[in-house]
């Protein structure tokens, strides 16, 4: 998927910068409240900590360019926060461009979801620009922001 980096926040306090208007754009679903909840809803049955799995998101066993790890079995906080979890597609963890990915909390990285969503779709044919997002991640994080960032 060549510079496509899953998880790589640009626009939100990251290192790198940029969006190229060639890309197309993504449109994510309507929403109700964004305050993050603590319940788990049966339509999103993965959370911050709670592990993605098959069942709950069927995209979680693609794996992003060169990754070394896909998303199933892991949480979103694992993807974001822990070093030794490299699902972006140039096989890197995200504290590699985005110092906050350390310590970040489930309230404010439900705080940047929207921004996340709102960076260009990638098209995964090697020209992306550096700060496009696959689908299925922002799939995955419109879902989980959808349903009030639970647990």
């Amino acid at each position: 998927m060549g510079k496509v980096l899953a998880l790589a926040i640009i626009g939100m306090g990251g290192v790198l910068a940029g969006c190229s208007d060639a890309s197309p754009r993504w449109s994510p679903s309507s929403r109700g409240s964004s305050d993050v909840q603590t319940n788990l809803p049966e339509s999103v049955a993965y959370g911050w900590s709670r592990p993605v799995t098959v069942t709950a998101f069927p995209d979680a066993t693609k794996k992003l360019g060169n990754a070394d790890t896909m998303i199933d079995g892991h949480s979103l906080q694992a993807i974001v926060t822990d070093a030794t979890v490299r699902v972006r597609g140039d096989d890197q963890p995200c504290s590699t461009c985005h110092d906050w990915a350390k310590t970040m909390s489930r309230a404010t990285f439900c705080e940047r979801v929207p921004a996340f969503l709102a960076l260009p779709t990638a098209k995964g044919d090697g020209h992306d620009d550096v700060s496009a997002k696959p689908l299925v991640l922002k799939d995955l994080l419109d879902r989980w922001h959808a349903a009030g960032c639970p647990d």
